[in-house]
């Protein structure tokens, strides 16, 4: 990718010569290409929500997959333009699957060739073969009442999860889930934001609360948390893992935090990782049998005081993306608690609705809704590095990144070398 100056801007990968810098390492979004909404949705976008809740790369980066208010879950294809340099491309779906209520959420099936699971806002989970647009199940096990999230295990095949306004997260197992065999209450009265399998260790899943925690379960013991984590002064709205000792949480209280797991053996007491002896908002400590660890750095730049704006993780970068409350997207890397990166994806200042994260007192009420305001990131999804060497690109780590309007933005990572972006190119950013 061309820098400012025309000279070629590397594409972003950790270099250990950053590690001693105060301050963050400069990069830049470039856009790859844009998906647009359906031609059918395009004179109807104006007058109706087409936010889109879910975006995520298909197990083996070929595809994209988008779910959200349209009541449509979305194909697009990577097929030819990866290799593309200039300009940059524009594509609509290659498959657009209609269903019977508002979707909420979307995770590809790691186990099965082209099937997604979905969550829609009557609390049904549904699993979809999106080349032939078979349903394959169809479940309404959350008492009508909105799914936030569904996820696939990849370290553990067969076993899933959806996370509910109702309180719960339901694990369900085998090819396709058809009856869940366990079910999580963290804290009776709180929606269950989001939920998240850890691919480098089978057994742990972690839950976001509305209750501004976050906990991690062990699967072989899920009576209690092996963990809570406290700190955040507003609703917790997403986790991902970065390492079976490492897990990122996003709140509403606009912030981002990096926590480190106490290490665990099997045949010894777990191990407590030394304090981070950074500041946290708020009296941050993860309780973990009689000791305690705090948040190991937080992250702020990017806006979020009340709407569900995206969390993706790229551990093998240490990178870490979010959506915003405004049109920008941000990157984050673990060694610095500014972005590294930012970009306005925002076409117009066209009015469009956000969708709410549920106030502490009516998480359970289905009358949570949207807000109007100007367009925003609402979901994003780093490629995994195994794939994005399958699909042979050799830019910067790609993300896709969707907006509130219904499109699609898929975007490169690369360093900015000792340039100030123009207004066009902004992208770096230090705001503290």
């Amino acid at each position: 990718m061309p820098c400012l100056d025309g000279t070629a801007c590397p594409p972003w990968q950790w270099s250990q010569a950053w590690a001693e810098q105060p301050d963050p390492v400069p990069a830049v979004f470039y856009e790859v290409g844009t998906f647009q909404e359906p031609a059918s949705r395009q004179h109807a976008a104006q007058h109706t929500a087409d936010i889109v809740c879910g975006v995520e790369f298909s197990p083996d980066g070929s595809f994209i997959a988008s779910a959200g208010v349209a009541k449509q879950v979305r194909l697009y294809s990577l097929a030819g333009h990866l290799q593309q340099h200039e300009p940059a491309f524009i594509d609509r779906p290659l498959v657009v699957q209609r269903l019977p209520s508002k979707l909420s959420s979307l995770a590809w099936d790691h186990n099965q060739n082209g099937v997604v699971t979905v969550g829609d806002y009557d609390g049904v989970v549904s699993q979809i073969h999106l080349e032939s647009g078979h349903f394959i199940a169809d479940l309404d096990d959350h008492n009508g009442q909105r799914v936030w999230s569904v996820a696939h295990s990849v370290a553990e095949p067969g076993l899933s999860m959806s996370t509910s306004d109702d309180g719960t997260a339901q694990i369900w197992t085998g090819s396709a889930p058809y009856q869940a065999v366990a079910t999580l209450r963290p804290q009776a009265g709180f929606s269950v934001c989001d939920g998240s399998f850890c691919n480098y260790d089978k057994n742990l899943l972690a839950l976001a609360s509305a209750n501004h925690s976050a906990y991690v379960y062990d699967l072989r013991r899920l009576d209690e948390p092996l963990h809570t984590l406290t700190g955040h002064s507003r609703a917790v709205s997403y986790v991902r893992f970065l390492s079976s000792q490492r897990l990122v949480t996003a709140s509403v209280d606009g912030s981002l935090a990096c926590w480190d797991l106490p290490y665990r053996s099997e045949s010894a007491e777990d191990q407590v990782v030394p304090d981070w002896d950074g500041n946290f908002s708020g009296n941050a400590h993860l309780r973990s049998g009689k000791e305690g660890v705090k948040a190991w750095r937080r992250f702020v730049g990017h806006k979020n005081a009340k709407n569900f704006v995206g969390l993706t993780v790229r551990p093998e970068d240490g990178l870490m993306a979010s959506g915003s409350e405004t049109s920008m997207v941000y990157a984050y890397n673990t060694h610095w608690a500014s972005p590294i990166a930012k970009r306005d994806l925002a076409a117009n200042a066209s009015q469009t609705w956000m969708q709410c994260l549920p106030e502490e007192n009516e998480v359970l009420s289905p009358l949570v809704g949207f807000n109007r305001q100007k367009q925003f990131v609402s979901a994003v999804d780093f490629m995994p590095a195994s794939c994005q060497a399958q699909q042979e690109f050799q830019g910067g780590p790609l993300l896709a990144a969707a907006m509130s309007t219904g499109t699609v933005k898929v975007l490169t990572l690369n360093v900015l070398q000792d340039q100030e972006p123009s207004l066009s190119e902004r992208s770096e950013v230090r705001e503290q």
